[in-house]
């Protein structure tokens, strides 16, 4: 869920981990292209769309959910 930074050089999201949320027992991954604006957009200051595809992140042991 987006919670802030709208005209600034960074946005913050956050997820709250859910009871039912899978024990992460290797680190954070981020799969391809996984972010969705669901109708929002993201623009630069001249009103350009932001590029959101990203190639995948592979787990990493330093990021995990405890």
């Amino acid at each position: 869920t987006y919670t802030t930074g709208s005209g600034s050089k960074a946005l913050d999201f956050r997820y709250t981990i859910q009871t039912d949320d899978p024990l992460d027992t290797n680190g954070i991954s981020i799969g391809a292209n996984a972010l969705s604006l669901n109708s929002g957009t993201i623009k630069d200051l001249a009103g350009n769309d932001a590029t959101i595809t990203h190639s995948y992140a592979d787990h990493n042991i330093d990021y995990r959910v405890k």
